[in-house]
């Protein structure tokens, strides 16, 4: 799969070296955010070049950023990305070396999976910001095989101008006559299409009711959200379709999760 790579841990070494963050304008510093999905695992630290970037580990379902900002600013070239679980601060299961951060780029890592099997999604967020409309991605990282599949749509129940009342976000246009169009998204650790654009258009409201279907039934309709114009947003089902089997059900059962990335 394009831009995933496996780890037994959460341990991740991005080797180099820049610290000299005060020298560079803020608008050409690269971004960096972590998202820890792992199912029974340990929170995360995370640091750049030696120096942490979160005041506390970041658990299950959480980003090394904040909601409403999840980056965290630094000096482009090549640095120095550890993930270590927390406890473990000497964990290195994994080196990649020779990674460099653009000037003004941004990047996301998702872990997920089961401690056990824990795996690193790797993108670079390349912004194409629109006056009228927002930009969204979506991730299936609640595991599964490929006969499990969610479909999520964004529904709003006042219906302005000839705009669609319901977005897909799960609906994916191939262009490929190897792979045929797809309405519902497979897992991201069995699935090999790289979703990492933000392709979905999506128009503003203040009040989208977010509809989850599992194998085409529903599981959730709960979670509302409000949706900018000029922005980017990404959306992750994380969790477990077996959540009852944890010490915490209520922790691991299903859910979406969203960030503003722009």
């Amino acid at each position: 799969m394009k831009s995933l790579f496996s780890i037994l841990l959460v341990t991740v070494i991005i080797c180099a070296c820049n610290k000299q963050t005060n020298q560079v304008s803020e608008g050409s510093k690269a971004k960096l955010t972590v998202g820890n999905f792992v199912l029974n695992g340990n929170a995360i630290n995370v640091s750049v070049s030696g120096d942490p970037i979160t005041t506390a580990p970041v658990s299950f379902g959480n980003f090394s950023g904040s909601q409403a900002n999840p980056y965290t600013l630094f000096t482009p070239g090549f640095s120095n990305i550890k993930l270590s679980p927390a406890g473990y601060p000497d964990s290195n299961l994994l080196t990649k070396s020779n990674f460099v951060f653009g000037t003004a780029t941004a990047f996301s890592f998702f872990l997920f999976d089961t401690a056990d099997r824990a795996t690193a999604y790797v993108v670079q967020d390349i912004f194409a910001p629109v006056d009228t409309a927002a930009k969204v991605r979506f991730f299936n990282f609640v595991p599964g095989s490929k006969t499990d599949s969610l479909t999520v749509y964004l529904i709003r129940h006042l219906l302005i101008g000839n705009r669609p009342d319901t977005v897909n976000l799960t609906k994916w246009l191939t262009n490929s006559s190897n792979k045929p169009n797809q309405l519902s998204r497979a897992y991201a650790g069995v699935d090999d299409i790289d979703y990492s654009g933000f392709n979905t258009i999506v128009y503003q409201d203040t009040a989208y009711h977010v509809h989850v279907y599992h194998n085409g039934e529903l599981m959730d309709s709960t979670q509302k959200l409000e949706i900018d114009v000029n922005s980017h947003y990404s959306f992750f089902a994380i969790g477990s379709y077996y959540y009852n089997s944890f010490s915490n059900p209520a922790l691991y059962k299903p859910t979406i999760k969203v960030i503003k990335n722009y």
